[in-house]
């Protein structure tokens, strides 16, 4: 600093190689010292000869005379340039960061921000510096905040936080917003730090919303024209007790006009044309839900895979035997549930067996075999589909789950990409594979509800 070894030392002399911003800050601290006769603990700025500034950390005690007059300052001057500039250049990179980056102390008061935490929640840097990190917590999780932080500390990692959870920041106007939270700690001399680099992902919900909103409109759309291409069958399906019905009726209508009515026989044409009335409604009931186009978000539940396979059955028993198909089927018994749309599984299922039935149109009525099959494999239902028509051309296996490929002369080319769309979205997986004698299998399986 300019200095002699042998040169002594006085407060002006000292004072004069403070940098002229940081004087006011030193003297403070040292009257202070004075004051309280305590420790002298102080960072500023010195310049050296030639103008070139160094950081340095002062720690000193005054020593006092009988008299109570300071007589001597003994302590020690480190030069800490190089971790000052570390420090700033952490800032720049912190400040420069896209995502909102906070860092808190093990106590949970926040010690620093940048620019884009205070875009994201509307504070200024002065009024989130001091305060709890729980300021930034919506109010319904604030009281579990402390021990979720607490747990932390005590095994702190780089990690993203809440894993598996959905989390939601709120706003200085209390209005909450979805985020994405990676954590990191960091050691110092001062202690532990956490740092969290915060993501708004607001924009990319909206995306996954408007995304899985244009799923369903693909997926009404695939669903209308398969009940077209089952038009014929519905209707015959819906006759059968139309025309039971009206039998019964005329029957009905035949005994009241006798002198002497059998009233168990009317009876029992009565429950006949419940029973039909019933099974009508059923169907009807079934069509109107696979027709209807809903609304978002879809309502999940637990879902017995098994009813899903007999419901459809009960849909194209019919066509089946029109285009005489024999069904074959083998579910396991006791399977658990799986959590989905029924609809949509349903559709996916649905989807299946007509292509399969289709896949055999050129075989011989008694080859024409459809087997469904359900099982519980490594944790997963599993639902298969094997026709005994023509395989699948190996260079095509991997095609056909592709949105608009199809092989068929006025297919669309949706049926299958559909599936493969609603299974994803179940956290599934659809595959297809080719029997070791003809024809193919489609697979699809998903998580069980645990």
């Amino acid at each position: 600093m300019g200095f002699s070894k042998d040169e002594r030392l006085s407060a002006e002399s000292v004072r004069r190689v403070i940098h002229p911003e940081d004087r006011e800050y030193v003297r403070n601290t040292v009257k202070r010292s004075l004051d309280t006769r305590g420790e002298i603990e102080a960072e500023y700025r010195v310049v050296m000869p030639g103008g070139k500034v160094r950081w340095m950390t002062r720690r000193a005690h005054i020593e006092f005379d009988d008299t109570g007059k300071p007589v001597w300052e003994r302590g020690v001057l480190i030069d800490i340039t190089e971790r000052k500039l570390a420090e700033e250049r952490f800032r720049l990179v912190v400040e420069a960061a896209p995502s909102g980056m906070v860092m808190a102390n093990s106590k949970g008061k926040i010690i620093l921000v940048n620019a884009q935490v205070e875009t994201f929640f509307g504070y200024t840097r002065d009024e989130l510096i001091g305060q709890p990190i729980e300021m930034l917590v919506p109010k319904r999780f604030q009281s579990r905040h402390a021990g979720f932080r607490h747990g932390y500390l005590g095994d702190a990692q780089a990690r993203s936080m809440g894993a598996g959870r959905e989390l939601f920041a709120r706003r200085k106007d209390g209005s909450e917003f979805p985020v994405e939270i990676g954590l990191n700690p960091i050691h110092t001399p001062e202690g532990l730090f956490v740092l969290a680099s915060i993501v708004d992902i607001s924009e990319r919900k909206r995306a996954e919303l408007e995304g899985a909103r244009q799923r369903d409109e693909l997926a009404h759309l695939s669903r209308v024209t398969m009940l077209g291409e089952l038009s014929g069958s519905l209707a015959h399906e819906l006759n059968q007790p139309l025309t039971s019905i009206l039998s019964n009726a005329q029957a009905a209508q035949r005994f009241l006009a006798d002198e002497v009515v059998d009233l168990n026989e009317l009876r029992e044409i009565l429950n006949d044309i419940v029973a039909e009335d019933t099974r009508a409604g059923e169907m009807i009931q079934r069509l109107r839900v696979l027709f209807k186009k809903r609304e978002m978000p879809k309502h999940t539940g637990d879902i017995d895979i098994n009813k899903v396979v007999q419901d459809v059955l009960k849909l194209v028993g019919n066509d089946l035997m029109n285009q005489n198909v024999t069904m074959d089927t083998e579910l396991a018994q006791n399977l658990p549930a799986v959590t989905g749309d029924w609809i949509q599984l349903e559709q996916v299922l649905l989807n299946l067996v007509l292509n399969g039935c289709e896949a055999m149109e050129d075989c011989e009525p008694s080859d024409r075999r459809l087997r469904v099959v359900t099982e519980l494999d490594n944790g997963a239902v599993r639902v298969s589909v094997t026709d005994r028509g023509e395989s699948i051309p190996e260079e095509k296996m991997d095609r056909v789950f592709e949105p608009f490929f199809t092989t068929k002369a006025e297919g669309m080319g949706l049926g299958l990409s559909v599936c493969h769309t609603i299974i994803r979205a179940h956290r599934g997986k659809i595959w297809a594979t080719n029997n070791l004698d003809r024809g193919a299998t489609f697979h699809f399986e998903l998580p069980v509800n645990r």
